[in-house]
């Protein structure tokens, strides 16, 4: 980015002056998010399915009759 200001618009900016501009100017800088090599995405995609079933037979009993949600 700073070759590219010192050759299109003819000024010198350090590199904490251009990300400075940048974010002023809303850009951010976006990274993925990690996925751990021993990641298992097909028991990933279990847990989430069977979620509420989990849940209901860990609590003790009568506590999952009624809704919390809104």
């Amino acid at each position: 980015m700073e070759k590219l200001g010192a050759e299109v618009f003819k000024v010198a900016l350090s590199m904490e002056s251009v990300r400075t501009l940048m974010h002023s100017l809303g850009f951010r800088k976006l990274s993925p998010r990690p996925i751990h090599p021993k990641a298992d995405l097909q028991k990933q995609e279990d847990f989430r399915k069977n979620f509420k079933t989990l849940v209901a037979s860990a609590l003790p009993e009568g506590v999952g009759e009624r809704s919390v949600e809104r």
